[in-house]
């Protein structure tokens, strides 16, 4: 007779790499034994809302903030990590590197977010002094600066630098970055994680569930990572709006997406809630 078990999932995902590594699951390729939905947004206040509810079953957020409700009322434990940094800094200005942030004017993002922690983190072991930092309202409104000030400097994240260098490459205006991640890497020899998979607590009772869940999102991050023609067509399919085949080529890539079990982040996780001052987890946490 086969397999009968049918699991239901709804999950609710921010834009951008999040959304990316989802794609396949969202078509319902893979694992049929699996019915998922997903809302896609781009207000992150709707994500800290999603946390106090019962709504989803899963929710792809920021590190810092699944932990925050975590440690608030553990109805939402961690199932992987997701993302491992997708921030650069952006301009056209030859031979961009990071003496260039050094008395200059930047256009940052994030404001609040695990973001603005990452970009003090490298100001301050690498005694960068701006001239000055503006904070505009998301990698959108950076994009569109640069587009404006192709000499601005400004943190973008993908896959909109991609999308942006892409259009001003057709201008013959060429777009420098200076990856953010590895200026990190530098400083703390590990990556950081971004964005991870939160799932509801009393989910991870079923092991048969959750692992389900697991295998699937792993075939899903897989493909992104392999086919970006058919992350493409997905994009198409169901109104992404991502940018086409080519560029999301360079895009993925830069956007470090990899699905890590969450007993495997223990290490990096707390390494960085520790150099954030953020109360440490216990065991529970990373027990999957």
């Amino acid at each position: 007779c086969g397999n009968t078990n049918k699991y239901t999932f709804k999950a609710i995902a921010p834009s951008g790499a999040p959304t990316i590594a989802q794609a396949y699951l969202e078509d319902n390729k893979g694992n049929k034994n699996i019915s998922y939905s997903v809302d896609r947004i781009s207000n992150l206040t709707l994500l800290q809302e999603a946390f106090t509810k019962d709504d989803y079953d899963i929710i792809y957020a920021p590190i810092n903030l699944g932990v925050k409700f975590y440690n608030n009322d553990k109805k939402y434990r961690l199932l992987a990590g997701l993302t491992w940094g997708n921030l650069y800094f952006a301009s056209a200005k030859p031979g961009l590197d990071i003496s260039d942030l050094n008395d200059n004017d930047l256009y940052l993002f994030g404001k609040g977010s695990i973001t603005e922690f990452i970009v003090n983190e490298i100001f301050e072991k690498y005694n960068i002094n701006p001239k000055s930092v503006t904070y505009l309202a998301s990698t959108a409104e950076t994009t569109n600066y640069l587009a404006k000030d192709n000499n601005a400097i400004c943190l973008i994240a993908e896959p909109s630098l991609s999308t942006i260098s892409s259009k001003l490459n057709k201008m013959n205006v060429t777009i420098n970055r200076i990856d953010v991640q590895a200026l990190w890497k530098c400083i703390h020899n590990y990556d950081y994680p971004q964005a991870a998979v939160f799932v509801k607590t009393n989910l991870f009772n079923d092991i048969k569930t959750i692992s389900s869940l697991y295998s699937a999102l792993e075939e899903s991050v897989s493909f992104c990572n392999s086919d970006y023609a058919g992350v493409a067509e997905i994009s198409n399919k169901l109104s992404y709006g991502l940018p086409d085949e080519n560029i999301l080529a360079k895009a993925i890539p830069a956007s470090n997406i990899k699905l890590v079990r969450a007993s495997l982040c223990n290490e990096s996780v707390n390494s960085l809630l520790k150099i954030m001052n953020i109360e440490a987890l216990d065991e529970e946490f990373f027990a999957f």
